[in-house]
């Protein structure tokens, strides 16, 4: 009808062909060890009542950071909670890798 106003809601589109190939952002190397902003107290099922965890800020870490948990890392829109007994090291492309 081509006398009335089209409200569009919702649109997909598809392309296809040769990306340019984006860069990922690079990060530094860690020089220091981390080290934490303040601590807060937690309560976690591995530990017997409320202990205060240290919290780190994910900006402050570079490439091959390790933090020993327990420990808190508080990223700009989530946390990442490190288990007592478990490590969290940060790779080339800053993925926290945890092992126990």
């Amino acid at each position: 009808i081509a006398d009335r106003e089209v409200e569009l809601v919702n649109l997909r589109a598809s392309a296809f062909g040769k990306s340019p190939g984006l860069p990922w952002p690079e990060r530094a190397a860690a020089t220091t060890d981390p080290t934490p902003v303040g601590v807060r107290l937690v309560t976690h099922r591995s530990i017997d009542g409320p202990s205060e965890w240290p919290i780190y800020r994910f900006e402050s870490l570079g490439v091959g950071s390790t933090i020993q948990g327990p420990a808190i890392v508080e990223y700009p829109g989530s946390t990442l909670v490190v288990p007592p007994g478990w490590e969290a090291r940060y790779d080339s492309l800053m993925n926290a890798v945890l092992s126990k």
